[in-house]
């Protein structure tokens, strides 16, 4: 029992990522899940989204970016390759002293995996996977261009019932300009995770991005990442929107460095209908199987504005 709790306490800690979550950086750092964006979106620019605001998804990529989030909540459902699914939820709520909280919290499950011994053989038995990120965040406008943010964060993966777990902070910052944008931001800041008497650092990811708006309902985004010993990643994105409850979207993103970068192209659409916003991306790694990334948007303010 103690040598199979180790094995475990082992797999929980240096888990490798799936080949399907690559984009954003997933590599081999442990939890890479919570490396991925949530929101489909965003999800559908190539990756390049910490330069977008206003919303509550962007709790999970940048807390500066939520200085002027609207009261909005946000689900959504992402599959990946070999059964692996995320769930998520966020929840936004403009602070009446001045900017905005904003929550979130990710799944990831996993039916089963193969069990292993000691030597890495297949023992015969599967064992359950779960991880899970909670974040809680606060932006907000530091004078007429600039916003600022905090969070906090939980981490926890868990393999055969032994689970690893890590409290982080995160930072961000953004620049408001009339027809450009720029960010930068950083997640699982300053903790180990600790199982079973083992540690290992967290794979902090680090990010800088762009946002061009200056032509009317059209935008071009871009980002530089990189996320623990990952390769960096580029990626750069389009979004426009010929109607104003429609957004098409497409992007493209690389790995910059490593011996064998990979790269993959993104896509997807956004409709909204009074208070509900439904989004949709697919991403696409050569020789993968395409991920399908699916979330609603629901704007509380409006509905408490409808008679």
């Amino acid at each position: 029992m103690k040598s199979l709790r180790r094995i475990a306490a082992a797999a929980v800690l240096c888990l490798p990522a799936a080949p399907a979550l690559a984009q954003g950086g997933g590599g081999v750092s442990s939890l890479p899940f919570f490396l991925q964006p949530m929101d489909p979106g965003r999800a559908a620019l190539g990756g390049a989204y910490s330069a977008r605001s206003g919303d509550a998804a962007s709790i999970f990529v940048n807390p500066a970016s939520g200085w002027n989030a609207r009261s909005e909540m946000f689900l959504a459902h992402t599959e990946f390759e070999e059964g692996l699914r995320v769930e998520a939820v966020a929840l936004s709520v403009p602070a009446d002293f001045g900017g905005s909280f904003s929550f979130g919290a990710g799944y990831a499950h996993l039916g089963t995996l193969q069990g292993l011994d000691e030597s890495g053989n297949a023992a015969g038995a599967d064992v359950a996977f779960g991880a899970t990120v909670v974040k809680v965040g606060y932006g907000r406008p530091a004078g007429e261009r600039f916003a600022w943010g905090v969070g906090a964060e939980y981490l926890n993966q868990a393999i055969a019932g032994v689970s690893a777990s890590a409290f982080a902070a995160s930072l961000g910052a953004l620049y408001r300009g009339e027809k450009l944008d720029i960010s930068a931001a950083a997640d699982h800041l300053g903790s180990r995770f600790h199982a079973e008497g083992a540690s290992q650092e967290l794979p902090a990811s680090m990010r800088a991005g762009l946002r061009l708006h200056a032509i009317r309902n059209f935008e071009v985004l871009g980002e530089i990442s990189r996320s623990g010993s990952d390769p960096s990643v580029a990626a750069g994105g389009l979004e426009w929107r010929p109607a104003p409850l429609l957004a098409l979207r497409a992007g493209y993103h690389r790995e910059i460095s490593g011996a064998d970068p990979r790269s993959g192209i993104c896509a997807g659409l956004g409709v909204g209908l009074g208070a509900w916003t439904a989004d949709y991306g697919l991403s696409q790694e050569p020789g993968l199987r395409p991920v399908h990334r699916f979330g609603l948007r629901l704007a509380l303010d409006h509905l408490r504005e409808t008679p």
